[in-house]
């Protein structure tokens, strides 16, 4: 009968706890800048904008799937594709790459539709949208969505060349916590929690007083 009271008193912990989790769980998987895989020992270019756009994009990581193409040749189309739409006519060198991210994959909805998808982010020198008038941009970045399965380009992103990210775009641990302790949730399971351990110090008392009485 004592362990059964306990569990019933215990299995409300369980449901809160379950409720706490679901509502702060999306914030901890939310795509970080560390998502996108740097060439180097810094960050990848842009990667506070990239992983931004996988929010945009309800972005997750596809960590066990196998595309059709691999990540060289997604590299190859993706310069390609910078070459092609950043570069003035007269100055194609300026588009390439001096600095970029390893492919990374992802599961991304662009265009309307689910894809498995490769992200790519490249600073390159200077860049001239083909399709716009205006001056060049020195430092520029690109962030470049591909389709893992067929290699074509679905979308590319001009960002700012910074790639300082953890310095940018930190993870606000202060910012989620002070939320999440200000959440219905967490206040309904810690107000719980204190209730039980406060239960449980009442019922711990009341035994100590209920021995003394009987040994005097």
């Amino acid at each position: 009968m004592r362990r059964f009271v306990v569990a019933l008193l215990l299995l409300p912990v369980f449901v809160l706890g379950g409720w706490l989790l679901s509502e702060q769980l999306p914030a901890l998987l939310e795509p970080q800048w560390w998502w996108i895989g740097a060439n180097g020992s810094g960050g990848a270019p842009a990667a506070c904008e990239a992983a931004s756009s996988l929010r945009l994009y309800s972005g997750e990581r596809a960590l066990f799937e196998q595309p059709t193409v691999s990540a060289d040749a997604a590299k190859t189309a993706a310069d390609q594709f910078i070459a092609e739409h950043y570069a003035s006519g007269d100055a194609a060198e300026a588009a390439a790459p001096i600095d970029y991210s390893v492919p990374s994959l992802f599961r991304a909805t662009l265009d309307g539709e689910r894809r498995l998808v490769w992200l790519y982010t490249a600073r390159i020198a200077s860049s001239h949208v083909a399709t716009l008038p205006g001056t060049d941009m020195p430092g520029a970045a690109v962030i470049v969505y591909l389709d893992a399965n067929t290699g074509e380009a679905l979308q590319g992103l001009s960002a700012a060349g910074a790639s300082d990210a953890e310095a940018m775009c930190p993870f606000p641990l202060r910012d989620w916590a002070v939320a999440a302790a200000r959440s219905t949730a967490f206040m309904t399971f810690a107000g719980y929690v204190g209730l039980l351990l406060v239960l449980g110090v009442f019922v711990t008392g009341w035994r100590l007083i209920s021995r003394r009485r009987k040994n005097s």
